[in-house]
């Protein structure tokens, strides 16, 4: 009876361990570096979602910066466009990318802002409660130096 007990145990241990791994992963975070003289940066990663739920992305925060907002660019009957995001929903076992001509974070701030080679903080927060903080570092170039390949989803 004490083998199955302890089997039981370690099921449950096991189990416990493997439903409290996060299902948030971040990949490929960097912030473009800003012109000398202006007080707006832009961030960008790729957010998996290896749950079972949809994830809901409803922020970001960083203290190198007032303030944080997510933006989707497009073009809209031939013109440029931007808007602000107030939330992005992950679904299960899917991905959003930030990337540049798309879902992107607004970093505003007070110049100067971070150069490149600096690191960053950056927390997201999640519907759920979650908040995933990251060290993003700062490249130089344009955003379109940076672009990676496939969908934004």
């Amino acid at each position: 009876m004490r083998r199955a007990g302890a089997r039981l145990t370690a099921l449950l241990v096991a189990a416990a361990a493997i439903a409290a791994e996060p299902a948030i992963e971040v990949n490929d975070p960097w912030i473009s570096e800003a012109p000398p003289g202006t007080g707006v940066a832009a961030a960008y990663l790729e957010i998996r979602n290896g749950g079972e739920t949809p994830a809901t992305l409803i922020g970001a925060s960083s203290p190198r910066f007032d303030r944080v907002e997510m933006h989707e660019s497009g073009i809209r009957d031939g013109m440029a466009s931007m808007r602000r995001l107030e939330q992005v929903e992950i679904p299960p076992q899917g991905r959003v990318a930030f990337a540049p001509g798309g879902g992107h974070f607004m970093l505003f701030g007070k110049p100067p802002l971070p150069r490149a080679g600096e690191d960053v903080p950056l927390a997201l927060q999640f519907a759920d409660g979650t908040v995933v903080e990251l060290s993003i570092p700062v490249r130089r170039g344009k955003p379109d130096d940076h672009a990676r390949e496939g969908p934004a989803e």
